[in-house]
């Protein structure tokens, strides 16, 4: 919550306090940058020292110092520091699922990750619905005030959490490297470069431009709060339904293919919307495209590995989508500096685009049957 709660109105407050729309993409992109550098780094020296807490401190005290930052000190270009620091938390993330595990018995690891991921969507939904209140009722700096508040209450929550000290280390064979995985996968290099799109089209249009124009044709500031909730609320249905229903009965790439088409024709369809409620509606596409995109991706990168490299290949895949993370906001930052804002849209409907091509691509290159659920193929 307190990474999510000022998302809805950041890139209009930048604007409000002097930044350029070029700058906007700038500040978007700064909050993928340590996503791209530091998340595979990170858990290697975790798993390599056997302690997961002080990671958890290192998120919550990059995130309070980030809304610190934006609240003390709103200077236009030191957006792009805070935010940075707010992508310092968000690449801790997978450590504090790591260390949540650790507090269930081994047979109960997967309704750890369901709980982890829960909390962490409902946080989401939650954040974003109140940011856009609070800045309406309140005043621009509200949301950075609350998500201070919600940092430091973390921090707090933090110290009563137990975590069992590693045990005597025992000789092993290391696991392989993420270019030995690499190469040896090409359903994970399909996911990375997928996933890359995946990151352009959300961080450009939901994460970045889609407030600007929503300002632009009338919206308020409480409403960009539900505007952002109605898009993330049916990403976080079919995040579950695309995990547990359509990955075990349609081919992955078949699902990546329809995310990918929906996500293109909802972005393409924003700038022509002269009212609000049928921005909501493709905010709501969107989000269904969304929601199927990121367990399906997820899954295919690790369908084609043996079950010990699992987790080098989902590190290799998370590292590597953050370029679109990262990429994706700052070139659209260049592109609606020269060419206004309506191209930043575009852009992220040539991305969908490009996933969708790639993805039916690959599904008649390999077949029907191609990249389904691991499980799935294990029981066949």
């Amino acid at each position: 919550m307190a990474v999510y709660l000022y998302v809805p109105i950041l890139s209009p407050y930048v604007v409000h306090q002097g930044g350029s729309l070029g700058l906007v993409g700038l500040v978007v992109a700064a909050y993928g940058v340590p996503q791209l550098t530091l998340r595979l780094p990170l858990a290697v020296w975790a798993d390599r020292v056997g302690r997961h807490k002080p990671f958890v401190y290192l998120g919550l005290g990059a995130a309070l110092a980030s809304v610190l930052g934006m609240w003390w000190f709103p200077r236009p270009a030191a957006f792009v520091l805070w935010r940075f620091l707010a992508g310092v938390a968000a690449s801790t993330w997978a450590l504090f699922t790591v260390l949540y595990m650790g507090l269930f018995p081994r047979d109960r690891a997967a309704d750890a990750i369901g709980f982890a991921n829960l909390a962490y969507v409902l946080g989401q939904i939650s954040s974003t619905y109140l940011g856009g209140l609070l800045a309406q009722a309140v005043g621009w700096s509200a949301p950075f005030q609350a998500a201070a508040v919600l940092a430091a209450l973390g921090l707090l929550c933090a110290l009563g959490v137990r975590e069992e000290p590693p045990a005597p280390s025992r000789a092993s064979v290391p696991p392989p490297s993420p270019r030995v995985v690499w190469r040896a996968s090409g359903a994970l290099r399909i996911a990375s470069g997928l996933g890359i799109f995946s990151q352009i089209t959300s961080f450009v249009t939901t994460f970045g431009y889609v407030p600007i124009w929503a300002v632009h044709i009338g919206l308020s500031r409480s409403d960009l709060g539900l505007l952002l909730g109605v898009s993330l609320l049916p990403t976080a249905v079919m995040t579950v339904m695309s995990g547990s229903v359509l990955a075990h009965r349609w081919p992955l790439l078949r699902v990546l293919w329809l995310a990918f088409a929906l996500v293109a024709a909802a972005t393409a369809l924003t700038p022509l919307i002269p009212r609000a409620w049928w921005l909501y509606l493709t905010q709501a596409v969107l989000g269904v495209g969304r929601g199927m995109l990121s367990p399906s991706l997820t899954i295919l990168s690790v369908s084609e590995v043996e079950p010990p490299q699992r987790g080098t290949a989902m590190a290799t895949y998370q590292s590597l989508f953050a370029v679109g993370t990262v990429g994706g906001p700052a070139f659209a930052g260049w592109v609606v500096s020269r060419y206004g804002l309506l191209s930043a849209f575009d852009l992220a409907a040539a991305a969908g685009l490009a996933g969708a091509l790639w993805s039916a691509w690959a599904l008649w290159r390999t077949g029907r049957s191609a990249a389904v659920a691991p499980e799935a193929s294990e029981s066949r």
